[in-house]
């Protein structure tokens, strides 16, 4: 079971990553483009699956896009299933 981990916004390639113990366990891609911020894919490495990374990365994520007053447009297969069944995170969403 993962107890500690980390969740960043890397700018600079255009995604959220969650680390665990300094190794990069997932990444989901975006697309920002003026007051939005289209999620492309998420993906937890292999050795880290199960452990409920991709949930956490994905809450962070549309935290940090509501926080900045943007709209996520969820491409993504599993940010588009996270939010169905979390509606409270559905907020500030267009759906494509």
């Amino acid at each position: 079971m993962v107890e500690s981990f980390s969740l960043t916004r890397n700018d600079a390639q255009s995604r959220y990553e969650i680390h665990v113990d300094g190794r990069l366990a997932g990444a989901s891609v975006y697309h920002a483009s003026g007051r939005e911020v289209a999620f492309q894919h998420t993906d937890i490495r292999a050795e880290f699956e199960g452990e409920g990374l991709a949930a956490k990365l994905a809450e962070y994520a549309l935290s940090d896009v509501a926080g900045q007053d943007k709209t996520a447009v969820p491409h993504c297969p599993y940010i588009a299933g996270y939010l169905r069944l979390h509606p409270e995170m559905a907020t500030r969403v267009r759906w494509p």
